[in-house]
């Protein structure tokens, strides 16, 4: 029996992982897990520190002959039409939930603007 897309150079491979079945395929643990809810803004990391950060990507380059390295060029203004389109799909999927919840509870803005100075 055979998986579709398994030749016999990846079967070799796998099998040299004790990966003889669909089973042990399956149940194997991978090397390492990578969490990627860690979000931040490429001025906000730390050298070496692994995060999840959303960018328009223009352009990659390989470098490097033994230590293979990834170069990435952001585009100019990549943070702005981010922050824009999150601002949009804020105001378009989870502000009428918080305005209703407003409404409900009867806050008046004066009570809100309090709140976002830290005054309430």
């Amino acid at each position: 029996m055979y998986v579709k897309g398994v030749g016999p150079a990846r079967a070799a491979m796998l099998e040299a992982k004790g990966l003889k079945t669909v089973e042990d395929l399956l149940t194997y643990a991978p090397f390492r897990y990578e969490d990627r809810s860690n979000v931040k803004r490429i001025d906000k990391l730390a050298p070496g520190e692994m995060a999840t950060v959303l960018a328009e990507v223009r352009t990659t380059r390989m470098s490097g002959f033994r230590r293979r390295g990834l170069g990435m060029f952001v585009q100019t203004g990549a943070r702005e039409r981010l922050l824009a389109a999150e601002r949009e799909k804020f105001l378009s999927e989870q502000w009428p939930r918080i305005e209703a919840t407003i409404r409900r509870l009867g806050l008046t803005p004066e009570e809100l603007l309090a709140a976002v100075k830290g005054e309430a």
